[in-house]
């Protein structure tokens, strides 16, 4: 998935590409055209913002997601445009809750793919959520819930937001997310769990290198 920038050839869509299907190229023109999410383009946009799961395409900002059913029949090998409709987007917006990304993986269980989504808590820690739909956009019944991914232990620290955050996945799933806040403290995560915190040092920012 990718997005070009906007002095691009077709930077008015998303491109999504199933290389499954030999490489069925998807263009999704951009319903969000919100500029809250502009500036994720360089901010690992494509990494941390856009998720197709399910047949469902996935936009989001710090703010919401945005969602978008796709039925992808299409001819293998084939380019296909899409012009989305209003009615057909719908939208989540957690209350008071920032969000940090579209993170898809497999489940630990079922082997199933899932969509977590990182939300900010109120004492400034990263929240892991399955984000589950019952039933998918577009109607009236478009119904979806979070659950809770892993317990999340309150702790004293507030105000003191996240200013960046990264996640990677290993070969074998694992998950290893790193956090940076204002004050330059820094959380660790491992698989949805917040495994040690760094306060003595200061940290301007950080690069996260995929596992082996």
């Amino acid at each position: 998935m990718f997005k070009t920038e906007g002095s691009d050839e077709d930077s008015d869509v998303f491109h999504v590409i199933n290389l499954d299907n030999q490489n069925t190229t998807i263009m999704i023109e951009d319903f969000v055209k919100d500029p809250e999410c502009k500036w994720h383009i360089s901010e690992q946009f494509i990494d941390k913002y856009l998720a197709f799961h399910d047949s469902v395409f996935y936009v989001a900002s710090q703010k919401n997601i945005k969602l978008l059913t796709i039925v992808d029949d299409f001819e293998a090998g084939s380019t296909e445009r899409i012009t989305p409709d209003a009615s057909e987007i719908a939208t989540i917006a957690p209350e008071d809750l920032k969000i940090h990304g579209l993170l898809v993986n497999n489940d630990e269980n079922t082997g199933d793919n899932i969509l977590l989504v990182p939300l900010e808590t109120l004492d400034n820690q990263i929240d892991f959520n399955i984000l589950d739909l019952i039933n998918k956009p577009p109607g009236d019944d478009f119904e979806y819930q979070f659950k809770q991914f892993r317990e999340v232990v309150p702790r004293n620290d507030r105000f003191d937001p996240v200013t960046k955050f990264i996640n990677v996945f290993d070969k074998w799933n694992d998950e290893f997310s790193v956090a940076l806040r204002e004050s330059s403290k820094v959380d660790f995560y491992y698989n949805g769990t917040r495994v040690s915190s760094i306060t003595g040092k200061i940290f301007v920012d950080f690069i996260l290198f995929r596992p082996c």
